[in-house]
């Protein structure tokens, strides 16, 4: 599972739209009914693993650090819903992606 974190809903609805991008792009990599629905992958991964799934697990920081921080959290412990997340992703401000820098690392 990746987390893919952001200001989702204080600056830009389009960080949603990107996560869901990414997600449904790779996933044309291996599962036709995406693929025929959207399309041909945009970035075609050679020799993948017919076994490897990916999860994309989308959150807000709100721009706030305290939102950031809990989202970044609740991933990488899989706490309120969320599952555990092997990889992070996002972070728009410093003042939210440093904290969690700290805390990954």
């Amino acid at each position: 599972v990746i987390g893919v974190y952001g200001p989702m809903t204080s600056v830009n609805t389009k960080f949603v739209a990107t996560a869901v991008a990414f997600d449904l792009d790779f996933k044309a990599n291996f599962d036709p009914d995406i693929a025929s629905r959207f399309g041909p992958p945009i970035v075609t991964i050679p020799n993948l693993n017919p076994n490897l799934r990916v999860k994309v697990q989308i959150g807000n920081s709100n721009s706030e650090q305290s939102v950031g921080v809990g989202t970044a959290l609740d991933f990488m412990q899989g706490q309120n819903g969320a599952d555990k997340v092997v990889a992070l992703v996002g972070g728009s401000h410093s003042a939210v992606s440093m904290p969690v820098a700290n805390l990954a690392a």
